[in-house]
């Protein structure tokens, strides 16, 4: 049995693998992720505290797109995931967690605009994201 460190990052090359198919093709390492984590349990928090600080910043686009998809397995529809990538931007406390929350589809905070402003004063690199979200409210 793989250790869990490893089936993360199976998970995300998996995901990455999958982006150049357009995700078209079937997911197994993410979805035996999903089930070891158990689909009603903390998702984005549980995979955030296994990533390691190189993957945090790394594989951003990989965590967004495995979040996304996982979105779309969920008993709830990804509402517990949804409602902790709001607290991460809500939080706005690392960089790659806001990053990953502005990458995410449909942003829902649309009333909450000073969080964007806040986003971009916290970390000017993500100026331009904040503005492209502020842009598709």
């Amino acid at each position: 049995m793989k250790s869990k460190s490893t089936l993360v990052t199976a998970a995300l090359d998996e995901v990455a693998t999958l982006r150049v198919s357009e995700f078209a093709r079937k997911e197994l390492v993410t979805a035996h992720l999903l089930r070891e984590y158990g689909e009603s349990s903390d998702l984005t928090n549980q995979l955030w505290s296994d990533l390691s600080a190189e993957l945090r910043v790394n594989r951003r686009r990989d965590i967004s797109d495995l979040l996304g998809l996982w979105i779309w397995r969920t008993p709830d529809n990804g509402s517990r995931i949804r409602n902790a990538l709001d607290d991460w931007l809500r939080a706005c406390d690392d960089e790659s967690k806001v990053w990953i929350a502005l990458h995410r589809e449909g942003i829902p905070f649309v009333q909450e605009g000073d969080l964007l402003e806040r986003a971009t004063e916290r970390f000017p690199s993500l100026a331009n994201l904040c503005r492209e979200a502020r842009l598709n409210r």
